[in-house]
């Protein structure tokens, strides 16, 4: 998208989005194409090659709807600590993350937004949750504008 090419931190995304391995796996390693007419991926694989796009981007705020949904525990661990905390909140980033179940603890950084579930319209219990996950003040005050818009889409 018009950025210059930063090898150090596109190996750090890599790395941090637990691509490696599926990187030498590949024929043509990470300039193998993928999807339409290239290398058919697993649901994890897509959801990690995804995330490290949007990762490397380097957007100020980033809106991760369940990223950890494809993924196993183990993956699903190492994905949230390495890529979402270290290389987005850690860096001054503001995630805003919707996810089934809340399950893994964050540290400060993690606020809950206030009523900030969707509900079943025959239950009442929660089916998705929405937090976001910011170091600065005028971050969370975007990520409560966020979250108040996509409220209206439940």
């Amino acid at each position: 998208m018009g950025l210059p090419f930063d090898p150090k931190f596109y190996d750090d995304v890599v790395q941090a989005c637990g691509l490696v391995q599926d990187f030498a796996q590949f024929v043509d390693g990470d300039e193998t194409v993928v999807g339409d007419r290239g290398v058919q991926c697993s649901g994890g694989q897509r959801a990690r090659i995804g995330l490290s796009r949007a990762l490397y981007r380097d957007a100020d705020v980033l809106l991760l709807d369940d990223p950890l949904s494809a993924v196993d525990s183990k993956v699903g661990r190492l994905i949230f600590y390495s890529a979402v905390q270290d290389l987005a909140v850690k860096r001054g980033k503001c995630v805003v993350l919707g996810k089934e179940e809340l399950v893994i603890q964050s540290p400060d950084s993690l606020q809950p937004f206030p009523n900030a579930m969707a509900t079943n319209s025959n239950s009442s219990a929660p089916i998705y949750w929405w937090c976001a996950l910011c170091v600065h003040v005028e971050w969370r005050n975007q990520a409560c504008r966020i979250f108040r818009r996509l409220r209206s889409c439940f």
